[in-house]
This record gives C-alpha cells, sequence and structure tokens, in this order.
C-alpha cells in the first residue's frame, strides 16, 4: 500500500482533493484527517463516508492509534492518505508539508538533528527537567543503573539476605526508543515545527492567496486561481470534480510524481481523466 502523509497549519483541501482523485481512478484510495472540513464531501454527518469512491475518516486528531480507523473496513486499500497539523505516518512513503507565505513550520535553511531527521526550523537542544542522569543512547544496546535504594540506618553492616549492590543500584531495563517514537518526541518538544525522518520522500508547499514563492525548492499554490471556487463546488455537488487549469494540473504532477512512485505522465493523465473513460475500479465499502 502506498501511504501519503500531507502535514501543515493550513488548509490543503485544493491540493488533497484532487490529488486523491487521481489516485482513486489508479486503486482503492483512503483518506483519514483531522479537518472536520471534509465531512462537507459525503452526506451526513458521520465521522466515515464516502465521496468518488474514496473513503474518509474525520478524527479529532491523528495519532498511531486513530490513524488505523479503516482498517476495520476490510478494504485492501492501494493508496491511503493522512492529513494532518503534524502527524506523519510512520510508514509513508511520501510526506507533503504544506504552509503559507510566512512558512509558519518552516525556515528558510533545513536543520538536522542526530542525522535522522530532518527539521525545517533550527531547534535549540533543551535540557530535561528530570534529575540529572547519564543520557541513554540509542541503539547501544548497554544497560543502565540509577540509585533507587537507599541505606539504612539502623546498622551499618547488612544482614545475611541483603546485598549491598542491590541496597545501592538497581539495573533498569532499557527500551530502545524507535525512529518513530524519536520523532513524536522531538515533535511534541517542538510544536511549531515539522519533524520529518530524513529517509522520507517530501516536498515543500506553499499554500496562499499571495504570489508564487521566489525560492525553487518550494512549489506554490495560489488560491487566487479559482481553488477556493473549486473546493467549494465539490463539497456542494458531493463530487471531486477534475480540475482542467492546465496549470495547476502541471503543479499537482511535480508534486504527487515527487512523493509517490507514478511517473509524471502517468499521474497527469490521472489528473484529467474522467470517470467512466477507464476500467472501473471495485467499490468500495461505502459506495452503493
Amino acid at each position: 500500500m502506498r501511504i501519503i502523509s500531507i502535514v501543515g497549519k493550513v488548509d490543503s483541501r485544493p491540493l488533497v482533493y484532487p490529488l486523491a482523485r487521481a489516485l482513486s481512478m489508479e486503486g482503492l484510495t483512503g483518506i483519514i484527517t483531522d479537518d472536520g472540513a471534509y465531512r462537507r464531501l459525503y452526506p451526513g454527518k458521520e465521522d466515515i463516508g464516502s465521496v468518488n469512491g474514496i473513503d474518509i475518516s474525520v478524527t479529532s486528531h491523528i495519532t498511531d492509534e486513530t490513524v488505523h480507523s479503516l482498517d476495520n473496513s476490510g478494504v485492501p486499500y492501494d493508496t491511503l492518505i493522512t492529513v494532518s497539523c503534524d502527524y506523519i505516518h510512520p510508514e509513508a512513503d511520501g510526506v507533503i508539508m504544506c504552509h503559507g507565505v510566512d512558512r509558519s513550520m518552516m525556515l528558510v535553511e533545513e536543520a538536522k538533528e542526530e542525522d535522522e531527521f530532518i527539521i525545517p526550523q533550527k531547534v535549540e537542544a533543551q535540557e530535561p527537567e528530570e534529575a540529572k542522569e547519564p543520557k541513554r543512547g540509542f541503539g547501544s544496546g548497554k544497560a543502565k543503573h540509577k540509585v533507587t535504594g537507599e541505606a539504612k540506618e539502623t546498622s551499618d553492616v547488612p544482614t545475611e539476605t541483603e546485598d549491598v549492590t542491590q541496597i545501592l543500584e538497581e539495573p533498569t531495563t532499557q527500551v530502545e526508543e524507535t525512529l518513530h517514537d524519536k520523532r513524536i518526541r522531538l515533535q511534541n518538544e517542538n510544536p511549531d515545527k515539522i519533524v520529518i525522518p530524513e529517509d522520507k520522500k517530501f516536498v515543500e508547499v506553499q499554500i496562499a492567496y499571495a504570489a508564487a514563492p521566489k525560492k525553487k525548492d518550494i512549489i506554490g499554490i495560489s488560491l487566487k486561481d479559482g481553488l477556493v471556487s473549486y473546493v467549494y463546488g465539490c463539497e456542494e455537488q458531493k463530487r471531486i470534480t477534475v480540475n482542467n487549469d492546465k496549470n495547476y494540473v502541471g503543479i499537482l504532477t511535480k508534486i504527487g510524481s515527487t512523493v509517490t512512485d507514478i511517473e509524471p505522465k502517468e499521474l497527469q493523465a490521472l489528473l484529467i481523466r474522467e470517470e467512466g473513460s477507464a476500467a472501473p475500479t471495485k467499490s468500495s465499502m461505502f459506495k452503493k
């Protein structure tokens, strides 16, 4: 299954709607999001619905537990898309980082921490508030010890059943921190930044009413191009339609092909394909 995480404190519906529609043309697609606006795409007030055969699950906050909200469907999804302010699926194949003009949650320079994460904003080291103890290394495999007992005042000599080493030291079992757990910890420590594992394919996108960014490594989506009307139209019709703007199709092609295994020409064809112009895919569990 292909997994794409779209993350950032900005309304990414103009990007998600047409991209999800295109991917659904290739195979069964599901969306898990913490944006309640996605309920406008399907009838009713339930947290789970379907549009264009795309299953959608809306949750208050995506976590490692709620990201499995579509698992009980029994549908073998070909593509799963998560849309959140800060959640990145641990098995994501690609990440789309979205922000506004001020690059909130971003900074010009990418900084790396511990050679495993990309943090698009510099983070100052923070000392833990807990009692000072030897820092546990990641993956070192060595057990750490700490003083957990106190010597008794009644006697300076241990009894037959006492062990001085047990009184002064008690070994603790070290639990190795996974890369995903480590990312969550760094994200929690720095809530206004996006922390991305370095091994993930990612693309940075600016979504705003302003002109496209000048930096070549940032893809710009201007809402002045009728995208707001496009989003509202999809929600009113309860149907995600094709966006025939050639320039925008080109932008979506560049974004999608960067974070997926789909070739640009193939993705472009999916973005402009009308329903019924190809062999239909299997129905989702919610499609009647």
